[in-house]
């Protein structure tokens, strides 16, 4: 499956779904033995991303990925 997130034109193509950088129902099934919060907390327009405390830290990835929050 390929899923986007804060990107409708690319989400209304036939086959690509709507994902979440963070996804509590994905980690639910994962981890059914752990709690995770059901409220979404959007970090931008068209994110559907639930909760979530960043335990990493910017500037510390080598492979410089454009989209990667840890090259900001």
């Amino acid at each position: 499956d390929l899923f986007t997130c804060c990107e409708e034109e690319i989400g209304s193509i036939a086959g690509v779904k709507k994902g979440h950088c963070v996804d509590a129902k994905l980690l639910e099934q994962l981890f059914p033995d752990v709690d995770f919060t059901d409220e979404i907390r959007p970090t931008r327009k068209g994110c559907g991303c639930y909760y979530s405390i960043d335990i990493g830290e910017y500037n510390t990835c080598k492979s410089k990925c454009l989209y990667c929050y840890a090259n900001r």
